[in-house]
């Protein structure tokens, strides 16, 4: 497996540096969680740097991976909604090589020189890219699972998620593609436990569903999501 610590060390190093990134950490901690932790920070930090590092990693094993909740079918077009939580950037890959066609649904990064890394991280596999929503609408219509990191909000109208705190919201393109292709639209969340992939699947109509299943796993697992940037 990847080595974990120098994704620990620059996470928190990262956090150390940025005085404000820590203090919106807080924040948004305590408004959603209803306490406060002023040291949860290293504790995110902690965790995600070792999520960084599996999803740096490329491989897995298909054994390993275990999709719970509700069924899904090969070949029907489906929207996938997710947070930037737990190991979310492998899992359009686990799709694909699970027999799913599979694109991602992407806006090009505030910072061009990560932006150009991310782009080639995220392309092969067979996963494709896809920005604009004529392009959604016509692989969904083909069969393809079109997945949402939801809270990637800087360049995407966005709506409020009910249950969050006031201002934060997630972008609005899922529910407009569910309402125009009629396509199912399921939560999708992942974390690695024990060298297991655990992927939950639940299909939801609204955002106020959507609301309920994020903040279910964000109460469990606070540490895996990334609580800044919001």
């Amino acid at each position: 497996m990847t080595n974990v610590l120098p994704f620990r060390l620059l996470l928190l190093s990262y956090l150390l540096i940025q005085k404000e990134v820590r203090q919106e950490i807080r924040k948004n901690f305590s408004s959603l969680l209803g306490r406060d932790d002023p040291h949860f920070w290293l504790k995110n930090a902690w965790r995600l740097g070792e999520n960084f590092a599996r999803m740096w990693q490329r491989n897995w094993r298909l054994d390993r991976i275990h999709l719970l909740g509700d069924n899904i079918k090969k070949g029907e077009g489906m929207i996938f909604l997710t947070l930037h939580f737990g190991v979310w950037e492998i899992l359009p890959k686990i799709f694909s090589s699970l027999g799913y066609r599979v694109a991602i649904a992407v806006s090009k990064q505030r910072n061009p020189f990560f932006d150009k890394i991310l782009k080639r991280w995220r392309q092969g596999g067979g996963v494709k890219m896809v920005y604009r929503i004529s392009e959604m609408i016509d692989l969904l219509k083909r069969g393809f699972l079109l997945g949402f990191a939801g809270d990637n909000t800087h360049q995407a109208k966005i709506i409020s998620l009910p249950g969050f705190w006031e201002g934060f919201g997630i972008i609005k393109t899922p529910f407009v593609l569910k309402e125009r292709t009629k396509a199912k639209l399921y939560s999708l969340f992942a974390r690695e436990s024990k060298r297991e992939i655990i992927i939950h699947l639940r299909m939801v109509n609204s955002p106020s569903e959507f609301a309920q299943v994020a903040r279910e796993y964000i109460r469990t697992y606070p540490e895996e999501w990334i609580f800044w940037g919001k």
